[in-house]
């Protein structure tokens, strides 16, 4: 767990160009301050986890909490005779913790798990 000041999480919000960590490490040696709170090696860690978390679907939309998608793809649900349609629209989807993963509830089956690559964002 990295202990971050309130410095830091303002210069994160204020770089968000191409060149982000070139910028990045001009602006905390300009804060010389801010050096002794959190390394460069730890921004960079936080940014690249906060990128990963992203769910993102097959034509490459992110996807957030309570979004309506459809399938892109005919899918068997496994352990049930039920066959999920391509263009199936699903309502209220759930994040997991996994980003490649979303929990929904489709209108014959509760508590299913989808892959975001057989998904689109509606």
């Amino acid at each position: 767990m990295y202990f971050v000041s309130v410095d830091v999480l303002k210069i994160l919000n204020q770089v968000q160009d191409d060149d982000f960590f070139d910028s990045l490490e001009s602006t905390v040696f300009r804060h010389n301050s801010i050096v002794s709170f959190i390394t460069i090696k730890m921004i960079q860690s936080l940014y690249m986890q906060n990128e990963e978390s992203q769910s993102i679907d097959a034509f490459g939309n992110v996807l957030s909490h309570g979004d309506t998608i459809m399938l892109t793809k005919a899918l068997d649900v496994r352990g049930t005779k039920v066959n999920l349609k391509k263009g199936t629209v699903i309502k209220n989807i759930r994040l997991t913790d996994d980003p490649e993963e979303i929990a929904c509830s489709a209108p014959e089956i509760k508590g299913l798990i989808l892959r975001t690559e057989f998904v689109k964002k509606k």
